[in-house]
């Protein structure tokens, strides 16, 4: 009887560890501010649709998700991010970045030198030209 709830036990173990995610790991978080290492693939982590909080995407890391009102996102240089961002948020594309940010409402992007651009505001979408800015609405 031992051997066989011994048994049970490893099983249930071995099927818990070898549960799989949807999606990227989160980022390193401390507070409101939250990192994703060098070539890295993260998530926004605790400040996933939170008010309030930086996510900082390290050179060729790659970075998904949300944040809500006045968040600030760094894309730094040929980091790959994609993003849904909230009222007031700002956004920063290092240079030879790609960055895909959609507003929900008032938000500002600057795209660095040789960086790729792209900005939604509602059903409209903008092309940022590199080592310029732009804004919702």
């Amino acid at each position: 009887m031992r051997i066989l709830a011994s048994l049970l036990l490893i099983g249930l173990g071995l099927s818990c560890s070898s549960e799989t995610t949807s999606g990227p790991p989160p980022a390193t978080c401390t507070g409101t501010s939250c990192n994703c290492a060098a070539g890295s693939s993260c998530s926004f982590g605790s400040c996933e649709n939170a008010d309030s909080c930086s996510l900082r995407c390290a050179e060729s890391s790659t970075c998904t998700g949300s944040c809500g009102a006045s968040c600030s996102m760094d894309c730094a240089s040929k980091a790959s991010c994609s993003a849904t961002v909230g009222k007031s948020a700002s956004v920063t594309c290092g240079a030879s970045s790609t960055c895909k940010i959609t507003c929900t409402s008032n938000c500002s992007l600057t795209c660095g030198e040789g960086a790729s651009c792209e900005l939604t505001c509602g059903s409209a979408k903008k092309s940022v030209a590199a080592g310029t800015g732009a804004q919702c609405p």
